[in-house]
């Protein structure tokens, strides 16, 4: 006698996104953080990834008029996420999505988005550049700060 069991095809919970705080926004950079669920819970009722036949959630973020791009991925039901890059030129528009994936690491669940929004700029960044690794005496030479989005200084001085 032969006997055979199958587990049958189980749809991934779509994870849906619960908060999104948008942390830091430099002129390359932005960091958020996000909290998802894929099933509600109420009072003292826990939900489990193997509950909803999830193994991790990949985190992605997409520049408006760029590829969406996969920044991370973590078994919790919360991200945060340093330094998800600015491409320079282009809209200060993001969103923010979240996917779960199944066990065998291949099947995975719709993405969840958030809407587009401006990115902050919240955080200038002071750090200045030169535009020679060595300059020699009479030579010139060009500081800038590396934040392009500060107005250039009217002069430097040196102490």
């Amino acid at each position: 006698m032969q006997c055979a069991t199958h587990r049958g095809s189980r749809t991934r919970a779509q994870p849906i996104i619960k908060e999104k705080q948008i942390i830091r926004g430099q002129y390359n950079t932005v960091d958020f953080k996000l909290r998802y669920a894929s099933k509600e819970e109420s009072g003292d009722m826990k939900t489990y990834n193997e509950d909803v036949d999830t193994w991790y959630y990949e985190i992605l973020y997409q520049q408006e008029g760029q590829d969406e791009m996969l920044l991370t991925t973590t078994a919790s039901w919360a991200a945060y996420v340093v330094d998800a890059p600015i491409v320079k030129g282009g809209e200060r528009k993001a969103r923010f999505g979240v996917r779960a994936v199944a066990a065998d690491g291949k099947t995975k669940s719709e993405t969840s988005w958030t809407a587009y929004e401006e990115i902050p700029y919240n955080s200038p960044k002071t750090d200045v550049v030169i535009d020679k690794a060595v300059v020699k005496p009479g030579e010139t030479f060009t500081l800038k700060f590396e934040d392009y989005l500060i107005d250039a200084a009217k002069e430097w001085k040196a102490s």
